[in-house]
């Protein structure tokens, strides 16, 4: 006998049988019967209607509502005569002469298409009163019934035209400020412009101006006629969002009911009733009007099914696929968006007292949300509603900036190995197999008291231990902090001195080089100081410390005690062509907006990774002579600095938006924990909505933690077998939300072990291992080393391992290679007790090629390494002497680094050195 299907996941009814709220964050729409029942609220993300939905409201006082809260209302504009939503009174009859009064219709829809609007109507009407009989055996007929009251009907709404209109007001602005060059500074405001008022709902109701059809015309567009054109459009946006809460308004009918006439008796009629009135007029307003918002009486958002939605935006970017990341995008915008009159913090919102405070609170018993019974604070709703914004934020602006689900881009590797992981990952599965386990148990209705209590109490284990995954991020991110900064301080010590010995050798030989572009060689190199370069997996928007508002990083120091060095953020980011041409326009670009090219959060020049090696073979081809080979060395060596240091400070950019992202989770898991606590989950119903979302939110978990460690399988899988392949996205490629469960993960588990068997097969045989490979220190490194000895500065050795290079690569011809052990040798130093005793530091950028010599670009924590010699018998190890050990050829614990790029050089001075 088959199984008795299982309810949708995706979907929360309650109570189950005669249901009054509808929670839901299904892909598919919902499109109830003809006829309505009250009290009934929806909260679904679509909505189709294509037939009238009506109810006679017969309860006196009605005190019944009906509500749709969605983010797309659609339907109506494919019906011939458009649809109707009615919740009038019904009229009077025999045993209640008096029109019942209209109900309380309250709508919420993030987009409605213009055709939909001017086909749907709203009908809250009083009820006629009842007109009466003659009748006969008295003088005086009896009276008419009175009209009943029009009832409530409130629409808020958004659209495509108010985000637009933002967008036209915000390029605008910008327009006016004459520090802005146009198009040069404002290039990715135009590409976002045209992107959104091009879509064929804004082009039907709105005409565009030519100049911004397309991104190459309104870039050809000059300061004076943009400004205007824009001007122009967002005045067109405005009148075409009016005429669409206009046409909603016109559609809306409240009236009071007619009276009846009184019937006739022997010698008179009876007095007629008296008409209904409209004791609150109807309200059409928009979600950006947030002053009305906070003064009206909708709770359109509900924290249970906003964190379902939330939720889904996670697994979504999770798979990471380029389209499942988009739609996780829209996901975190749209709540940012629906969420966003609630502010930052409780302090900073301070809207504790008002109106829509009160209201939430009083409609949490019918929303079936537990309230705190604090009306000194804000309700519950809307610290849990909050908490869900902030993390919507921070993971939307993770996410822009090419990270994955857990904070780290493609080029993030772990430090541990793929069968590290993979033994770590096979626990954790069962483990979570488990969870479903208690789950599926819950959702068939099978879950006695003691194990709801059981559940409970794992629930505040697993909010604890999540609590602890996300402390435990948070420490790393600070280690990362910390990292970057010294790497930026490291780099920083040695551009200059980089810089000047180019230019210094650069003057001897400048006749002999012909540049194609009029800005000085110096000033080239100056604009070369200031590149980032993005791979493969290049972020949709590149991520700028102007991103993280002010009040989110005050937020994080007060929070966490962590201090920000908001200098060393990166505030802009201009893209170049890779040319010499490009390099000498992107020079202009930042002299022109008073870049200090010394400053390390400065303005920084973004080009694409082939691109710059196309830039770098520009610069190898001019400086191709034998006579100016001195030139081309110490050009390579600035470049590694250069873009050590630049990586540093996008990694610094990033580790601080990462820790928002933390805070903003460990802030909402805190007001979770308080919830949870709390006897009253000990007396919910086990089909209780609360109860519900709180049993799929400790089963989510559990995928939560799960996913983290196979996303940390996977980028040790490309960074050991050199394959840039989501795996984890094509595993999961056409799922369906509701259908994501542990066999899941089990698949995609499956997927990485095949996937590494498959490619160490391919290999065909072990490694081959080389023994004391030499690479001489050049000796203009050696003079600064010298230097370092004396005075224990850090000093950063660049190695070349890419070609072209002008420096002679002692790898030259080999792929894939990984280091296992590192030695330093200083000839001529000299120390008090005969040792020598140094630290290097791998800085943790890594560039490998594979067999087919296309270049993997990595980054990792920085790996210190101590080597201490013995000056006098350098090759022979004794009691003393401390071997540069970084890996081993059979342990399969740690994954092997690659050549070490750019290597940071420390002498102990526990002890006399001279050099």
């Amino acid at each position: 006998m088959p199984s008795k299907p299982l309810p949708d996941p995706d979907t929360v009814k309650y109570p189950l049988t005669d249901s009054q709220l509808l929670l839901s964050v299904s892909d598919d729409s919902h499109s109830p019967e003809t006829s309505i029942k009250t009290p009934f609220a929806l909260y679904v993300e679509q909505f189709s209607l294509t037939g009238d939905l009506k109810i006679d409201n017969q309860h006196d006082p009605p005190g019944n509502g009906f509500g749709i809260f969605t983010s797309e209302l659609y339907g109506p504009e494919v019906t011939p005569k458009g649809c109707k939503i009615a919740i009038s009174g019904k009229g009077g009859d025999g045993n209640h002469p008096n029109g019942y009064d209209g109900g309380d219709l309250q709508i919420y829809a993030e987009h409605i298409d213009p055709s939909a609007a001017e086909k749907l109507s709203f009908y809250s009407d009083g009820g006629a009163g009842l007109n009466r009989d003659a009748v006969t055996g008295q003088d005086t007929g009896p009276a008419g019934g009175n009209g009943g009251n029009g009832g409530k009907i409130t629409v808020i709404i958004s659209s495509k035209f108010q985000e637009a209109f933002e967008l036209c007001v915000r390029l605008y602005k910008k327009l006016q400020d004459e520090k802005q060059v146009w198009p040069r500074d404002l290039q990715s405001d135009a590409d976002l412009l045209v992107a959104v008022v091009n879509q064929k709902e804004i082009g039907k109701a709105v005409k565009l101006p030519d100049s911004v059809k397309t991104k190459e015309s309104m870039l050809k567009t000059s300061r004076e006629t943009i400004q205007n054109d824009i001007y122009e459009l967002f005045d067109n946006l405005q009148t075409a969002r009016n005429n669409l809460t206009g046409t909603i308004q016109q559609h809306i009918s409240v009236h009071g009911g007619l009276y009846g006439t009184g019937g006739m008796g022997t010698k008179a009629r009876g007095p007629s009733g008296a008409p209904g009135k409209v004791e609150v007029p109807p309200q059409v307003y928009r979600l950006d009007q947030k002053d009305k918002i906070l003064d009206g009486n909708v709770c359109f958002a509900h924290p249970t099914q906003c964190r379902m939605l939330l939720d889904m935006g996670n697994l979504l970017w999770f798979c990471g696929t380029k389209e499942d990341k988009a739609r996780a995008s829209v996901i975190f915008n749209r709540l940012a968006r629906r969420l966003a009159f609630l502010g930052v913090s409780e302090k900073e919102a301070k809207i504790s007292q008002t109106k829509l405070a009160q209201v939430y609170r009083d409609a949490e018993s019918s929303l079936y949300i537990l309230s705190n019974g604090d009306k000194t604070q804000e309700p519950i709703s809307f610290s849990l509603l909050r908490g869900i914004k902030n993390e919507a934020e921070a993971n939307l602006a993770s996410l822009l900036s090419g990270n994955n689900s857990y904070g780290k881009s493609q080029e993030n590797v772990p430090r541990g190995s793929f069968k590290f992981y993979e033994g770590a990952i096979r626990p954790m599965i069962e483990t979570l197999e488990k969870a479903e386990k208690t789950y599926l148990t819950f959702l068939r209705g099978e879950m006695d008291a003691q194990q709801k209590k059981e559940a409970i109490r794992d629930r505040q284990t697993k909010c604890t231990f999540r609590k602890g995954l996300v402390d435990d991020q948070i420490k790393e991110e600070k280690n990362s902090l910390t990292d970057n900064f010294d790497r930026i301080q490291v780099s920083d010590q040695s551009i200059k001195p980089a810089k000047e010995s180019l230019l210094r050798q650069f003057d001897k030989v400048k006749d002999k080089i012909k540049l194609s572009t009029s800005v000085s060689f110096d000033d080239l190199m100056s604009a070369l100081s200031q590149i980032i370069f993005v791979h493969g997996s290049a972020p949709m928007v590149i991520l700028q410390g102007a991103n993280l508002a002010n009040t989110a990083l005050t937020k994080l120091e007060s929070d966490s005690g962590i201090k920000v060095k908001r200098e060393l953020l990166l505030r802009e980011v201009k893209d170049m062509s890779g040319t010499i041409d490009g390099l000498g326009e992107g020079f202009k670009v930042l002299k022109d907006g008073g870049v200090n090219f010394d400053d390390p959060g400065a303005t920084k020049l973004r080009v694409a990774a082939a691109e710059m090696e196309k830039l770098l073979g520009e610069f190898h081809d001019v400086l191709g002579d034998d006579m100016v080979k001195e030139v081309k060395k110490r050009f390579d060596d600035y470049i590694e600095i250069v873009q050590q240091r630049n990586t540093a400070v996008l990694g610094y950019t990033k580790a601080v938006s990462l820790l928002i992202k933390c805070q903003t989770e460990l802030d909402s898991l805190a007001v979770e924990q308080i919830d949870i606590t709390r006897q009253r989950y000990d007396e919910l119903g086990a089909d209780h909505p609360t109860m519900t979302a709180f049993m799929k939110k400790l089963y989510t978990d559990s995928i939560h933690t799960t996913q983290n460690w196979l996303h940390t399988m996977q980028l040790a899988y490309q960074f050991v077998a050199l394959d840039k392949e989501n795996y984890i996205g094509k595993a999961m490629e056409g799922f369906k939300f509701s259908q994501f469960n542990a066999s899941t993960l089990g698949n995609v588990y499956s997927k990485l072990s095949t996937q590494y068997t498959s490619y160490k097969e391919s290999m065909g045989h072990n490694p081959q291992t080389y023994k004391e490979l030499p690479y001489t220190i050049p000796d203009r490194y050696v003079r600064s080393i010298r230097l370092g000895g004396k005075d224990g500065v850090v000093r950063t050795v660049p190695i070349p391992v890419v070609p072209p290079t002008g420096t002679p690569n002692p790898f030259d011809g080999m792929i894939d290679i990984r280091l296992l052990k590192v030695r330093v040798f200083l000839d001529g130093a000299k120390t008090s007790n005969g040792y020598l005793d140094i630290t290097l530091k791998h800085q943790g950028t890594e560039t490998i090629l594979n067999r087919d010599h296309t270049r993997f670009d990595f980054q990792h924590a920085p790996l210190p390494v101590r080597f201490k010699y013995n000056m006098k018998n350098p090759h022979y190890p004794d009691h003393d002497t401390v071997d540069g050990d970084i890996g081993s050829a059979t342990d399969e614990t740690y994954s092997k680094v690659d050549l070490v790029r750019n290597d940071s050089i420390r002498i102990h001075m526990e002890v006399d050195t001279s050099y």
